[in-house]
């Protein structure tokens, strides 16, 4: 069997046991499985970001990339993603593309216009200290057209209105640039963990708690010692900077635990509304207590076909 081209994606909201999904498949098919989260990847940054490190040793693929300092954008995410599926598939093995950053997913099997345009140090401390109505402005006449096209959340959200300045900014003077992938996903099963919002509003809930616990005070600490200045996409993860506000006495521990839970819920809904935009999902019951079940049966009809090896 021929397996170039194929991935598997494991999608959906925060809190929905996408990891542990994707480790229960390697026992049945042998498999690569590949971080697709946009704050995962960096090192030091684990216990406010989820990291479900296995205890067996199994290695996942773009945990531990970059340090917050560092750049890394869609543009690295794709190449690197593009190396390690080659890899997995001279060894036989099929990757498992794990997480919630839909955009990073998104521009494995389809182009994506701009995704090389590299960030503009210089014009982002700038942006940096405005708010964001004058971001809006700004980009309003900067690009309207892509104002515009832009829903409520990302008019609101600081980081996505000083990137699209950033590269509105960028095409004044150059061509525009399509990353053109080479398109190699040519095959690829999406899986979708869901389930109904209070379910998944208690296992955020809890998921918060337990990190809060587990260290999440002491690796912001170590966080503020090592990187005076937080102007990085890393610390936009959230829980971090309500951690920070907690440290610094401006609110109490009990003030950032629920902020902390409340924005943790708003990325969930911000993620399903991402994800149920795309129609060629199958999306499976995360409370099914046959989920695993059901989903490796889907798996193996998929990626064996009539091919599948006798057990």
């Amino acid at each position: 069997m021929n397996s170039i081209g194929k991935a598997l994606f494991i999608v959906g909201p925060t809190a929905t046991g996408k990891t542990k999904l994707a480790l229960q498949i390697l026992k049945v098919i042998p498999s690569v499985v590949i971080s697709a989260d946009s704050r995962q990847v960096y090192i030091g940054m684990d216990i406010g970001t989820g990291k479900d490190l296995p205890t067996d040793g199994t290695k996942i693929e773009l945990l531990h990339e970059v340090f917050p300092n560092e750049e890394w954008s869609v543009s690295h995410f794709q190449k690197r993603a593009e190396e390690l599926a080659k890899k997995a598939w001279n060894s036989n093995k099929l990757p498992i593309f794990v997480g919630g950053t839909g955009l990073y997913l998104q521009t494995l099997v389809e182009e994506y216009e701009t995704v090389d345009i590299p960030q503009n140090i210089e014009l982002r401390k700038i942006l940096d200290k405005q708010d964001i109505l004058t971001l809006q402005r700004t980009l309003e006449s900067a690009d309207q057209e892509r104002f515009i096209s832009m829903n409520n959340s990302d008019k609101n959200n600081s980081r996505r209105l000083v990137r699209a300045i950033e590269v509105a900014d960028y095409l004044r003077t150059h061509k525009q640039t399509t990353r053109k992938s080479e398109h190699i996903f040519s095959d690829v099963l999406w899986i979708g963990l869901s389930g109904e919002f209070r379910d998944l509003e208690n296992r955020i809930r809890t998921r918060v708690e337990v990190r809060m616990n587990a260290g999440m005070i002491q690796e912001v600490e170590y966080l503020i010692k090592n990187y005076p200045s937080w102007n990085f996409p890393a610390f936009s993860a959230t829980g971090y900077a309500e951690i920070r506000s907690y440290l610094e006495e401006k609110i109490t521990k009990e003030e950032a635990l629920t902020l902390w839970t409340l924005h943790e819920l708003q990325y969930a809904k911000r993620q399903m509304t991402w994800f149920k935009k795309r129609l060629n999902i199958f999306w499976f019951e995360a409370n099914d207590p046959h989920v695993h079940a059901r989903v490796e049966k889907r798996l193996r009809s998929w990626y064996y076909g009539k091919h599948e090896p006798a057990n």
